[in-house]
């Protein structure tokens, strides 16, 4: 997960002034990155459609990972970027849903308490995939790797990745909640989303 590097760096940050900042912010988000996903081990090596699938499922759910993993080195604040640090009062001000924002927090002391570093993750689920038994086979390599990782960065701990994949649940609960807050700013003409994810969310 090189998306991960320099996400705990105690950067000096300052909270959005303005909407507008804020809203060019989330115009700049949802320029999807293509390049994130592809170099995961065995990514390459799926069907085409299967690829688009767990793209399209995933896309939202990274954003909620990167917002996570900033948001660590702060306290009871979301690290949108480097010079967006804001409160939950902020993120309601700015139009956000209380639901989203408590569990976004909530998910942030979760990792916080689990100590997350950038070389963990977690393997998604995603329905609807052509050759699923492909698919589940690089899941399982993956899980393989975590837990080798884990095995002997964390000796003693046997049930740490588990818990790891558990966050999975409160991840996918949490970046639906987001995918319609960005429709929801999009809607209000706040957010201008490029071709690409406009057909992610298809």
């Amino acid at each position: 997960m090189s998306e991960a590097s320099g996400l705990h760096d105690d950067a000096a940050t300052a909270p959005a002034t303005t909407v507008e900042e804020y809203d060019a912010f989330l115009s700049e988000l949802m320029s999807t990155r293509p390049d994130l996903i592809p170099t995961t081990p065995r990514f390459a090596s799926l069907q085409m459609g299967d690829r688009v699938s767990m793209l399209k499922r995933s896309f939202v759910d990274l954003y909620l990972l990167r917002l996570i993993f900033r948001s660590m080195a702060s306290e009871n604040r979301l690290m949108f970027s480097d010079s967006i640090l804001l409160t939950s009062d902020e993120c309601l001000s700015l139009g956000w849903n209380d639901d989203v924002i408590r569990s976004s927090l909530s998910l942030v002391d979760q990792f916080k308490k689990l100590n997350i570093d950038k070389n963990e993750f977690a393997v998604l689920y995603v329905p609807n995939l052509i050759n699923r038994q492909q698919v589940l086979v690089a899941q399982n390599n993956l899980i393989a790797c975590l837990q080798h990782y884990n095995n002997c960065r964390f000796r003693g701990d046997r049930n740490r990745p588990g818990r790891i994949i558990m966050r999975l649940v409160s991840i996918r609960s949490t970046s639906s909640g987001i995918l319609k807050q960005f429709v929801k700013c999009t809607l209000e003409g706040h957010v201008q989303m490029d071709d690409l994810v406009i057909e992610m969310m298809s």
